[in-house]
């Protein structure tokens, strides 16, 4: 079917297609830039996070360490998602924020 599509309609296949696979990708493609002026707070917030990145070496606070240190995984939770494929532990990630439990996760067997 994609062989008989004339090749002027091909552009417009490929994006229908990307739409379809990644929404969100599509969504902030398509949005607005911002062009807001950047206020004095946060110019020196983003100066507070520069001074804070050089006293720690330029490294950052890993992901999993932010969840343990807010309380939105416990030790067990991060185990078993530790141990699941990557694509597998995102895809179950996701579906807990979307259904909108990204909250304190409990050490619990799933239904």
């Amino acid at each position: 079917m994609i062989d008989r599509l004339p090749e002027t309609q091909l552009s417009g296949l490929v994006q229908f297609l990307r739409t379809i696979v990644d929404p969100v990708a599509t969504a902030l493609r398509n949005a607005p830039l911002d062009d807001e002026p950047v206020t004095d707070d946060e110019k020196a917030a983003v100066a507070e996070a520069h001074r804070w990145l050089e006293k720690n070496g330029g490294k950052g606070i890993p992901h999993s360490e932010t969840m343990r240190r807010l309380g939105l995984w416990t030790e067990t939770a991060f185990a078993d998602m530790s141990a699941l494929d990557k694509g597998i532990a995102g895809r179950v990630k996701q579906a807990v924020e979307r259904a909108g439990k990204a909250k304190r996760l409990q050490a619990t067997d799933p239904p």
